[in-house]
């Protein structure tokens, strides 16, 4: 029993994150996301400041440029068996387990503190959400020709139809596309 208390003490729960704001993260830390916007010499936005953004303290830009980066492959994956790999890596290196809280619910913790392996194991923990609850449908990338209503800010922009993911001639990876949210804000 004292182990398992042990185990429990030591570990860090993760908060959740929504897949809109793992995209924003994605869109504007990712190089190859800044360079499709030509954002790439543009500072970065202050993502941690957005409504849903997790309740971390002190993250240094290097740990959400580092943590978009590893996120990258994962929305511009060309197979499942590609975008599968990389989230399998992604668990394996957070140290995520499960615990169930007093209520029942599903909650992930991990073993580390400091910001740059806390905010990949929240990111890894809210991309395997959203793929359970969605499959990787929610996912992928969008040629840089971006439609947005006039006046709306630059990260409401919508691709055109006809760039959903897998179906434009831009490929994953490539600095002319950035990620999106089908269900959400991209």
């Amino acid at each position: 029993m004292s182990a398992n208390l042990a185990v429990a003490s030591a570990s860090v729960a993760i908060p959740a994150v929504e897949l809109s704001w793992l995209v924003r993260l994605v869109n504007g830390y990712a190089q190859p996301a800044r360079e499709a916007s030509g954002e790439d010499s543009s500072p970065y936005p202050d993502v941690m400041k957005d409504p849903g953004a997790p309740a971390l303290s002190r993250v240094a830009q290097r740990d959400l440029v580092s943590a978009a980066q590893r996120l990258w492959p994962v929305f511009a994956g060309l197979t499942k068996a590609e975008r599968t790999a990389r989230l399998n890596d992604m668990l394996d290196e957070s140290d995520l387990s499960p615990r169930v809280n007093k209520d029942g619910e599903l909650r992930w913790t991990t073993s580390f503190t400091g910001s740059g392996p806390l905010l990949l194991a929240v990111c890894t923990a809210a991309l395997l959400s959203a793929t359970q609850q969605h499959g990787w449908r929610r996912m992928g990338i969008w040629m840089s020709t971006l439609t947005k209503p006039a006046g709306a800010p630059a990260d409401t922009a919508r691709p055109p139809a006809s760039t959903a993911a897998g179906s434009g001639p831009t490929a994953p990876g490539s600095a002319a596309a950035r990620c999106h949210d089908p269900g959400g804000v991209s």
